[in-house]
């Protein structure tokens, strides 16, 4: 199976985009590991991250007093992220945690807005 790189997958939704742009762009991520069972995001607190999962798989989930209902599976070479939390700065409504050890290149919210202001100018 071929993974999908990061840059891949910024390419492919940002379809006008330059060299230097990109190059500016991958330059935020960062590097982080979740092990089995971490959560990437407890519901309500605030969503601070934007990630890309290079291997691994996370869930996306809600709980109820009787049971946990999952929202989605998220696998490599997809974003993850509460984005209503994430972009409007509210509490999450969904939990994410590591279903297995999972790589992934993350950006933090303050880096996501620099980097926002700099390649949109």
């Amino acid at each position: 199976m071929n993974k999908i790189s990061l840059e891949s997958s910024l390419t492919s939704y940002l379809t006008n985009i330059t060299p230097d742009d990109l190059k500016t762009i991958l330059s935020f991520f960062k590097p982080e590991i979740l092990k089995k069972n971490e959560f990437f995001l407890k519901p309500g607190k605030k969503s601070t991250k934007l990630s890309f999962i290079r291997s691994g798989f996370l869930r996306i989930f809600s709980e109820t007093e009787k049971k946990e209902i999952t929202q989605w599976i998220s696998t490599e070479g997809y974003f993850v992220t509460d984005l209503a939390s994430f972009m409007s700065d509210i509490p999450a409504r969904w939990a994410i945690q590591a279903l297995s050890d999972t790589e992934l290149y993350t950006i933090n919210k303050a880096d996501y807005e620099t980097l926002q202001a700099r390649v949109s100018q």
